[in-house]
């Protein structure tokens, strides 16, 4: 359970004074939302090994504490010389989002991280990132990147999120061959042939890019969760990836316009707990096409999920009366 202790704008005298007196249980804090904090002095005097800090804009994080391994500055409009004033020796995850950093110099003196979180740094200089030989998790999202070689010098890292950089290069990533989540989304991205070697892969986020042919991802054989929603993938170019049976998340639909057609892979893949959502707007034609659904594993919560939803009765009705006429034919 985290101490979440809150310095509030209307209350801050009142609750320095109760902090002061109480004891963290837990060696977490947590502050927010308030424009006079400035100093962080009082953090030195506390064994908090957790701290986080969100929208306080007018903070100086000046930090000299060797038992702090976890840190969150985010939103607080953050310069490259305010971290200079940060000084935890054994700092191991550093979450600086929504900052204005355009360097990361003054952060690879933390060589113990194992995470960093750099997301909404727009236009950051990320090329010594390297330097950072511990990290198993990076976060670059929407910094408006464009060149990444130097990311894929890190042996290590096992995720990777680089959504909405829209320019990048996603080439130097065929490196990573260690990763096992990678996030890809919004990256304006038409080909994968980059990807054919990351073959520890369990999770792959692609959403809403550019893309029409996947046979790349044949090669991808340890998949467990796909996301190709808002794509131009046809049915047909699934065919490469028929085998990928340990597939337990399949999102290839797009919620906006639900296409049956989609979803007519018998013998392709698993689709188990389809999002009630993209119900809604299909026609009732359509639901002929999910009959395949039967056949693959439809899970019980899905059915009773279509039960409940009162507003779609009819539609429902006629759905399970002919699954159900088509199991007891089999």
């Amino acid at each position: 359970m985290q101490t979440m202790l809150y310095y509030m704008e209307s209350e801050y005298d009142q609750t320095m004074i109760k902090f002061q007196q109480q004891k963290i249980i837990d060696k977490s804090l947590r502050i927010g939302f308030n424009k006079h904090l400035e100093s962080l002095n009082f953090v030195q005097q506390l064994e908090i090994q957790k701290l986080w800090i969100y929208n306080c804009e007018n903070v100086i994080p000046k930090l000299n504490n060797n038992i702090i391994y976890e840190l969150q500055i985010n939103n607080c409009k953050l310069y490259n010389d305010d971290i200079e004033n940060i000084q935890l020796e054994n700092l191991k995850v550093l979450q600086l989002k929504k900052n204005r950093i355009r360097n990361i110099d003054s952060i690879i003196k933390f060589q113990h991280l194992t995470e960093l979180d750099l997301e909404y740094n727009i236009n950051i200089n990320i090329n010594p990132i390297h330097k950072l030989k511990c990290l198993s998790s990076l976060n670059l999202s929407w910094c408006c990147l464009k060149n990444i070689e130097n990311i894929c010098k890190i042996i290590s890292l096992k995720e990777l999120k680089l959504i909405g950089n829209k320019e990048i290069i996603i080439t130097p990533i065929q490196c990573l061959t260690g990763l096992t989540c990678l996030h890809l989304d919004g990256c304006n991205i038409d080909n994968v042939t980059a990807l054919q070697p990351l073959v520890n892969l369990t999770q792959l986020y692609l959403y809403a890019n550019r893309l029409v042919f996947i046979e790349p991802l044949k090669y991808l054989v340890n998949l467990e969760s796909l996301n190709l929603r808002f794509n131009n993938i046809y049915s047909q170019n699934f065919k490469p990836i028929k085998n990928h049976v340990k597939y337990s998340q399949y999102d290839i639909t797009n919620q906006y316009k639900p296409n049956p057609q989609q979803w007519k892979l018998a013998n392709q893949m698993k689709l188990i707990d389809t999002p009630i959502h993209l119900l809604k707007s299909m026609k009732r034609a359509g639901f002929k096409m999910l009959l395949c659904l039967s056949k693959q594993q439809i899970t019980q919560y899905l059915l009773k999920q279509l039960e409940n939803h009162v507003q779609f009765t009819n539609q429902v009705v006629s759905l399970l009366n002919v699954m159900n006429s088509t199991l007891s034919d089999q």
